[in-house]
């Protein structure tokens, strides 16, 4: 399958049109992570994922200890294109994090290509979780856009929320918004 991706931050566009002509259903999904004390050996981290399929709105979340805000903003990306399900489907992610949107964007193709190493030949931070991203993005059509965060965005403002509150709850959390 195609992935189409978007960051808006830079202004660049790639797609094949041909998977956006078979299409009808979109799912937009805003992402988020948070960590307390990050960079030590007590970190805790949140993730959280807000979902909108048709006229349904769905919010996940959990935490995670000894991790990253790095990590946290992957994990949520994990989680929100997890609860797509398997069918291809047309998906829009906004995340505030210019690390997975330029990760998705321009960076995923070359880490693949090199066996999961950077340009300079180094261990990749995260390669666990972009491997499952890679997975995961080949399952849909996806457009990554970068959104400024604490900038007035409803949904990512909720999606920031639900991930700082994540930070003391061990287990996953789901509900549906109304």
């Amino acid at each position: 399958m195609s992935v189409l991706k978007v960051c808006l931050l830079l202004g660049t566009v790639v797609y094949d049109i041909e998977d956006i002509n078979h299409m009808t259903e979109i799912v937009t999904i805003y992402t988020d992570g948070a960590c307390s004390n990050n960079g030590a050996s007590n970190a805790k981290g949140g993730w959280a994922a807000v979902i909108i399929k048709q006229k349904e709105e769905l919010h996940i979340s959990g935490g995670i200890s000894d991790t990253t805000s790095s990590r946290m903003e992957l994990q949520a990306a994990i989680e929100g294109l997890k609860a797509v399900g398997d069918s291809h489907t047309q998906v829009r992610l906004f995340t505030d994090s210019k690390y997975l949107c330029n990760g998705c964007m321009d960076w995923l193709e070359g880490w693949k290509a090199r066996g999961w190493k950077r340009s300079n030949g180094g261990a990749l931070l995260n390669s666990d979780l972009w491997q499952e991203i890679d997975r995961l993005l080949a399952k849909h059509t996806v457009v990554v856009e970068w959104v400024k965060a604490h900038n007035g965005d409803e949904r990512n403002e909720l999606a920031d929320l639900l991930a700082s509150r994540a930070i003391e709850q061990p287990e996953k959390l789901t509900s549906v918004a109304k």
